[in-house]
């Protein structure tokens, strides 16, 4: 601080009669006077301000510990009762680690109803739609193959013609149509399956917003409608977004990902082995595996008891 006072006059002397040599000798042999003097104040003075960001005791409060009879009388005033509280604090260990207690298993566990953490779980497939180690292996090399196979593509396709345009990312609306997420109401047209011709033509950018309309849809749906969530064209159109996306993702679309891994399972959860054999469970089956194993967003436990 003495040090910024003395360069201010240092400037203001030079601004008034220059900058030389003659002027500069008595200035440091006088600053350097002035440190020799007081050095114990420079290092007071850092060390307060290193000290500044700890805690320090607000009252003064004398005495050491108490003893073993005196903590259990009741405090006589506010003195005593800081004394308490600083014999507590001395107990204490430098850095408290706590363990958070496992959560009881309950009627919620048995599908994902109740609780936050029970809703937010991703659950492993009931016995019977456990997807088999060799049918995972063949599938994801086929599902890299294809997208090596589009990438190969991109910016070769044919000009683009009518029935090729998509819809910008930004329009909603307009994709929860496309992508069938929207009921049908009167005359309206049903929706179409992708093309490999109008995907091709989609930036990483907005495939990233496509998977975060996708979760954002697959959750209202399970939460709202009374059937199958993944109907019609919808798992046609998540499976050709998961094709074209890229495999290393920024944070928040590796969470929009994990998002949909945690929806597919639930829905995979109320299914029977009953049901195995059908559509329903094998597009939640091909999704949850590419989610999931692909993307690298199940952990063991819950890609079921085929990858334990």
């Amino acid at each position: 601080r003495v040090h910024v006072r003395a360069m201010a006059a240092r400037g203001a002397y030079a601004q008034d009669g220059g900058d030389t040599e003659e002027d500069e000798a008595p200035y440091g042999a006088a600053l350097a006077a002035h440190r020799r003097a007081t050095p114990q104040r420079y290092s007071d003075e850092e060390e307060e301000e290193d000290d500044d960001d700890l805690p320090r005791p607000a009252l003064p409060v004398g005495g050491g510990l108490l003893s073993p009879e005196a903590l259990r009388e009741p405090p006589r005033d506010g003195f005593d009762y800081l004394r308490r509280v600083r014999h507590e604090a001395s107990a204490l260990p430098q850095v408290l680690e706590a363990q958070r207690p496992a959560r009881q298993p309950g009627p919620a566990d048995s599908y994902g109803e109740g609780d936050d953490t029970a809703v937010d779980a991703c659950l492993p497939p009931p016995p019977g739609l456990a997807p088999r180690r060799s049918w995972e292996s063949d599938f994801l090399a086929q599902f890299a193959d294809l997208r090596q196979r589009l990438a190969a593509r991109e910016g070769k396709g044919a000009p683009a013609g009518a029935a090729d345009r998509l819809p910008p990312v930004r329009d909603e609306g307009a994709w929860r149509r496309l992508c069938g997420w929207a009921r049908p109401h009167g005359g309206a047209e049903a929706p179409a399956l992708p093309s490999a011709a109008a995907f091709l033509r989609l930036s990483q950018v907005e495939l990233r917003a496509l998977v975060a309309l996708h979760a954002r849809w697959l959750d209202r749906a399970w939460e709202e409608e009374a059937g199958f969530p993944l109907c019609a064209q919808r798992p046609h159109w998540l499976f050709a977004v998961l094709a074209r996306l890229d495999a290393h993702v920024p944070a928040d679309t590796a969470a929009h990902l994990r998002h949909l891994f945690r929806v597919l399972s639930r829905v995979r959860a109320r299914m029977t082995a009953s049901q195995a054999p059908s559509v329903e469970a094998a597009c939640v089956g091909v999704l949850a595996t590419a989610v999931g194993r692909y993307f690298g967003q199940a952990s063991p436990d819950e890609l079921g008891e085929a990858w334990g």
